[in-house]
């Protein structure tokens, strides 16, 4: 492709070149041979000026003899009378048709391959001679070729100088354009890691950078495509492990009230929606929308962990407000909670503490368990393997959530192991017929006394 951009370059160029020397070149030409013409012309007439200057008055004596000027070998001089008799140096025997028309004014034309001035000498007002002026027409003819080599000599130069030009020119441009073809070839390839070099040509400088700018945004949205897959298998665990254990549960032991049961799995495919809505929202790099904290949020906790902690002996403890008035995202908080948790219950020991909280306008939740946090804490927050579906996704997850809401998600404690998430609210409006109950001693508190929450079995 480089080749090809090159020698059509190269070809515009020397196009471009040719047509400027021919519309150059043409009319000088045709300027050069009228001034040849004329430059002879003139010489011939300079001679006969002279011839006639040199005539004797008066002009007709037998001893005294006619004398013409001594000029180059290959012009002709002559004297004629007005009869037609050549009377001094060389021409015709008879007078040929541009002498015999000089008449009182002199003529110039062509007779066969000469080139002819007849200058009329007139004294006392009479025609007294003629003087003739030849030149054969292949000298004008010789001097003509010469200037019109030395004007193409000049072309050939001109054209030469340009195909230089433009070879330079063109192996200046192709050179970008190479470029910019690799890293197209390499984005398709997937190799998205495009530094556009520059070339100093705005319009190609632009390119570069649009195809740079490309690989970026193509690169994020396969990077969070892949994040969103691997949150995705992760984070959905939970809710289907929940939702297959209900099922389950009720096909080995049926219930007398369906819809307690059909009220259990809506609950859990509830879930399963916002997951994926809050999963998409973090991959596509925009928070969910503030909502007013929900009041069931612990019982809800209990709820989705008794199953999995029973099964470990282990107990999981919630603490929280019964109220709290302030807007943040549900899902968001619902997501974090469960991969710290998930993560408690995996890597962590004994009784899981979780705590709910309104500080300075605030949301705080913490997340303890009685185990010890190893290993260096700088990585723990990554994502070990951008296509991870389980090990090294959930507190990068988690944190990407809190960041993405304004909050921050950090290690309070290594032993016990202690998380705290902090998200930033705002006043949201309480909910028709919520009142605060009698007895509180701040009425501008939002909160009311704790209520706390205890699942699991104890070992």
């Amino acid at each position: 492709m480089a080749g090809s951009v090159r020698r059509r370059i190269l070809a515009a160029i020397v196009l471009v070149a040719l047509a400027a020397t021919t519309v150059l070149t043409v009319p000088l030409a045709i300027v050069t041979g009228r001034r040849e013409q004329e430059q002879s012309r003139r010489e011939l007439e300079n001679i006969a000026d002279r011839a006639a200057s040199m005539l004797p008055s008066p002009l007709v004596h037998a001893d005294v003899p006619i004398d013409v000027p001594a000029v180059e070998a290959n012009i002709d001089v002559g004297v004629y009378l007005p009869d037609g008799t050549l009377v001094a140096g060389a021409g015709p025997g008879r007078p040929d048709p541009v002498t015999a028309g000089a008449r009182f004014e002199p003529s110039d034309g062509y007779v066969g391959d000469m080139t002819v001035h007849a200058e009329p000498v007139v004294v006392d007002g009479q025609e007294v001679a003629v003087v003739r002026v030849a030149e054969p027409t292949a000298e004008a003819a010789s001097s003509l070729r010469g200037a019109l080599a030395i004007l193409l000599a000049i072309d050939v130069a001109a054209v030469g100088a340009a195909a230089a030009i433009g070879w330079f020119v063109a192996a200046r441009l192709a050179k970008p354009v190479g470029a910019i073809r690799d890293n197209a070839v390499r984005l398709g390839l997937g190799d998205f890691s495009i530094d556009p070099a520059r070339s100093g040509v705005g319009e190609l400088d632009d390119t570069a950078d649009a195809l740079a700018e490309t690989a970026r945004r193509v690169e994020g949205m396969l990077a969070r495509e892949r994040a969103f897959s691997a949150n995705a298998s992760h984070q959905l665990r939970t809710p289907l492990a929940a939702l297959r254990l209900t099922v389950e549960t009720e096909m080995f032991a049926p219930r007398d009230d369906h819809a307690v049961v059909l009220a259990e799995v809506v609950n859990e495919l509830d879930r399963l929606e916002a997951t994926v809505a809050t999963l998409l929202d973090a991959a596509r790099g925009r928070p969910s929308p503030g909502q007013p904290f929900e009041p069931r949020f612990g019982a809800d906790l209990v709820r989705q962990w008794s199953g999995p902690l029973a099964a470990r002996h282990r107990i999981l403890r919630v603490t929280e407000p019964q109220t709290i008035a302030l807007a943040v995202s549900q899902p968001a908080v619902d997501q974090i909670a469960t991969v710290l948790i998930d993560n408690a219950v995996l890597h962590g020991e004994g009784t899981i503490e979780v705590n709910i909280a309104v500080t300075d306008d605030n949301l705080s939740l913490t997340v303890a368990d009685e185990g010890t946090i190893r290993g260096d804490l700088g990585t723990l927050f990554e994502r070990h393997d951008p296509a991870a579906s389980g090990t090294g996704v959930g507190l990068h997850l988690a944190r990407t959530l809190a960041e993405a809401e304004g909050g921050r998600l950090v290690l309070s404690n290594r032993r016990p192991t202690t998380f705290r998430l902090i998200l930033p609210g705002r006043d949201a409006p309480p909910a028709p017929g919520d009142h605060r109950p009698a007895g509180s001693d701040d009425p501008s508190s939002p909160l009311r006394p704790p209520r706390h929450r205890r699942v699991g079995t104890a070992r």
